[in-house]
């Protein structure tokens, strides 16, 4: 079986095409992979890295305001779909698989075209431009959350959940162990975990900041994930602060490496609410305080973040309402008051840990029309 899976630009679109490509991988004897992207998104990293071969096609996403740019990025979609074509020829897909940004759209679409059979996959409760575009063309549409019904017009949508879900699921004790042997954490003392993101998110690391001065007397460890661009700023703010690189009960690092063994230590987290990182939540049922980036397109974090607040499994901070004081009163009031019990116990409520099977199950059926053909 062939399986061409595309998504780009972000996180949130990459690591659920890598969890599912690591489930059939294990699961799928014979199958081979190749992954569709840019040469400018984050995939031009992280699939090499996960040892999918990769190939890239140059679209970019439309400019709002007509001018040249707009004109530019119209041609280069166009040229896109040549490029799609000539790579779907020479791999002969029995499935493609988008999971959205922009890079998927001509993929997908030159795919339905060819009568290759198609699925597309929506993180967030809110769908994205080109998966919506997408909707009406494809064989199936899996959704993450329950309360997506943007997909009305759609042959087939099925509920899945995401499955970078699937990888926090039956995590070894011993990585957990590992990881809090290396971070120098204490096990009679709950860990808070703040993660700016792998690009780092400057309002979260300004309230981090913040905290720093209280941590000595605070009932908490931290572990501060700053972002790769941040880290060199950060670790010199705190030597600016406290006259050395250390201090007791802090751990820093520019990224995490296992961050499913960290959210099962961690006792609250304090992060954006994209959608991967919702499904991680929700998986490991970790209580969250959520602060959603308002400069996402349509959004779609805000959503998500309300999402788990109304089910009781977050706390939401508007980044524009975001202090240190506001943050500390808040991780307080999960640790002391007895809330981090019940947040735990309705966020693993809201996990869908089989979403790499379910949407492997989706591949294979269709995979099985295709060669019936």
């Amino acid at each position: 079986m062939r399986v061409l899976l595309t998504g780009g630009g972000t996180g949130g679109h990459i690591y659920p095409a890598l969890a599912l490509a690591r489930h059939l991988r294990r699961t799928v004897q014979g199958v081979e992979l190749l992954y569709v992207g840019t040469a400018t998104g984050m995939e031009r990293d992280l699939v090499p890295r996960a040892g999918i071969p990769f190939r890239t096609i140059e679209v970019r996403g439309l400019p709002r305001r007509p001018g040249l740019r707009q004109v530019r990025a119209l041609w280069r979609a166009w040229r896109s779909l040549a490029e799609a074509r000539q790579i779907l020829r020479r791999f002969r897909p029995d499935v493609v698989v988008g999971t959205g940004g922009y890079v998927c759209g001509p993929v997908v679409y030159v795919a339905y075209r060819m009568r290759i059979p198609t699925l597309i996959h929506e993180q967030n409760v809110i769908p994205g431009l080109t998966n919506r575009l997408l909707a009406r063309l494809v064989d199936v549409v899996a959704v993450s959350f329950p309360d997506t019904t943007f997909f009305s017009k759609a042959k087939r949508v099925v509920i899945t959940g995401n499955p970078r879900a699937s990888e926090l699921v039956d995590v070894d004790p011993a990585r957990i162990g590992a990881l809090r042997t290396e971070y120098g954490l204490r096990s009679d003392r709950p860990a808070v975990v703040i993660v700016s993101g792998s690009r780092g998110a400057p309002p979260i690391n300004r309230a981090a900041a913040g905290l720093l001065s209280r941590l000595r007397r605070a009932p908490f460890q931290l572990v501060w994930v700053t972002g790769r661009v941040h880290y060199d700023a950060v670790r010199s703010q705190i030597r600016q602060m406290f006259g050395s690189g250390e201090l007791p009960g802090l751990t820093v690092m520019p990224f995490c490496d296992d961050m499913p063994a960290l959210l099962q230590l961690a006792a609250c987290a304090v992060c954006r609410a994209g959608a991967s990182t919702v499904a991680e939540l929700t998986a490991a049922g970790t209580p969250a305080i959520l602060i959603p980036s308002p400069y996402v397109a349509g959004r779609h974090q805000e959503r998500n973040a309300q999402w788990l607040a109304e089910r009781g499994a977050a706390i939401v901070i508007p980044e524009e309402e975001l202090t240190p004081d506001i943050l500390y009163h808040k991780i307080i009031h999960i640790l002391e008051n007895d809330a981090s019990k019940e947040m735990r116990r309705r966020s693993r409520e809201l996990g869908l840990t089989d979403a790499a099977q379910t949407l492997t199950l989706l591949v294979c059926s269709l995979a099985s029309r295709q060669r019936a053909r």
